[in-house]
């Protein structure tokens, strides 16, 4: 089974969980299907779009990495004082080991829910935790440096149907 979450940075700066889901694998038409979802449920104003690294277990997406320059960098784009925050996986690496050791101990789940409640139970704990810390994720006088002239116009990185 693969689990897939999603969390973002809000204007002020702090971390939120997004979204969670399940699937039999992470396809092509899983991800679509999960990240539809999340523009369904209202999620908008998304700048930057960032994922754990693949190489290591899918050989053959360096490549296209390599093609994919201009979206791999597209970081660089934000503020300087941003780059160390948005560049690393790290904090995608803590959230799925936090849910990793968690899950680790059950072992086998019957179902998909049995899954979705014990990662939404983890990731209830780290959203609570980040949203009482007195620490925001990037601070609000990096989050004021955003470009507001920034394009962040909708464009369609998902077609709906196909």
């Amino acid at each position: 089974m693969a689990v897939v979450v999603a969390t973002g940075i809000a204007a002020d700066g702090t971390r939120e969980v997004l979204g969670l889901d399940v699937g039999d694998s992470e396809d092509e038409t899983f991800w679509r299907a999960f990240l539809l979802s999340l523009k369904q449920r209202g999620l908008g104003g998304v700048r930057l779009v960032i994922s754990d690294q693949l190489t290591t277990s899918f050989p053959k997406v360096g490549p296209l990495m390599d093609a994919a320059k201009v979206e791999v960098l597209a970081f660089t784009s934000f503020p300087r004082a941003h780059w160390r925050k948005i560049w690393s996986t790290n904090p995608l690496e803590r959230l799925n080991k936090g849910i990793k050791r968690r899950s680790r101990v059950v072992g086998i789940f019957p179902n998909f829910a049995a899954v979705i409640r014990l990662v939404g139970a983890v990731l209830i704990d780290m959203h609570d935790e980040w949203i009482a810390g007195d620490r925001r994720y990037l601070s609000e006088r990096s989050m004021a440096q955003l470009d507001t002239t920034m394009d962040t116009g909708d464009h369609t990185a998902i077609e709906s149907g196909k």
